[in-house]
């Protein structure tokens, strides 16, 4: 067990040091330097959909833990619980805001190539 632990340890350390991160590198969640000025764009599409895909995940994870403490098996319970069905709204729900987390994504998917795509009047 001690082992283990030392070699995790070990790893933790060794490892931590294979990669470069600048200043302001980790808030960058790992992108290099823009080389350009529209990189700047895709960078922050980039961060955008990382945080989305977080609030999401951590809104999941706290549904899933709710579910598993608030109807986890007591004593006296039947041994397969009363299963339901047909719930319309709660399946309109679940089919609905995917769509929606979709759409939003594509909005600013769309934003963010239109930004990069733009032409410069006054090219250098």
């Amino acid at each position: 067990k001690v082992g283990g632990i030392c070699a995790a340890v070990i790893a933790v350390v060794a490892l931590s040091g294979c990669g470069s991160t600048g200043p302001g590198r980790a808030a960058r969640l790992g992108l290099v330097d823009p080389a350009s000025d529209r990189a700047v764009h895709m960078g922050n599409m980039w961060i955008g959909a990382w945080v989305a895909a977080l609030v999401i995940g951590v809104f999941v994870w706290g549904l899933i833990g709710f579910a598993a403490f608030k109807f986890r098996r007591k004593d006296g319970d039947p041994a397969i619980p009363r299963q339901s069905r047909y719930h319309l709204p709660l399946e309109v729900l679940y089919t609905i805001v995917p769509f929606l987390v979709i759409g939003v994504l594509f909005f600013y998917t769309v934003r963010t190539e239109n930004k990069v795509l733009d032409k410069d009047p006054d090219p250098q």
